[in-house]
């Protein structure tokens, strides 16, 4: 038998052998890595419930925008406000504003908080604007702390340092 007549009678064969041998190859390779792939899918399942059950807890959360700005006065004594925005997606309830450590409703240098001092509802987009005097070169931090409620729990705690 030569070369020649073993090639016109085997070549499908040997073709045939071959096929099935990069068939064997890419079956052990697709086996090996599926595996990867699966776990993959698993962990990018895993961050997007992460995501959702993040988004849904922001959905219960008051969150807190604080500034403060100078609005006059002379001296001895300096006019500012103090402005909280409830920039969260939730009302904040019995909400309890500190300055400098001491509560709004008792703090003596406040005169006009657009309302209730104690206890307030800040509502989701709402604004709440605290105007109070202080002595110049006396209080160059102010301090402020928002204690309140909201669906993602009770006694939640911020605080805020602003300087002019």
């Amino acid at each position: 038998m030569t070369w020649e007549v073993f090639f016109k009678d085997y070549l499908d064969d040997v073709i045939a052998l071959l096929a099935l041998v990069v068939a064997i190859l890419s079956a052990i390779y697709t086996y090996r890595h599926s595996g990867k792939s699966i776990s993959i899918q698993e962990d990018a399942l895993k961050i997007e419930k992460l995501r959702d059950r993040k988004a849904e807890d922001d959905s219960k959360k008051a969150k807190f925008e604080v500034s403060l700005s100078e609005t006059g006065g002379s001296a001895p004594f300096k006019l500012d406000s103090i402005k909280i925005i409830n920039r969260g997606k939730d009302d904040a309830k019995n909400m309890q504003v500190f300055i400098n450590n001491i509560s709004l409703d008792k703090h003596p240098k406040v005169y006009d908080t657009s309302g209730k001092k104690d206890k307030i509802t800040l509502n989701a987009g709402i604004v709440m604007v605290i105007r109070f005097t202080h002595e110049f070169d006396v209080d160059k931090v102010t301090k402020v702390k928002i204690i309140w409620d909201d669906r993602a729990g009770k006694n939640n705690q911020e605080e805020f340092e602003l300087t002019l």
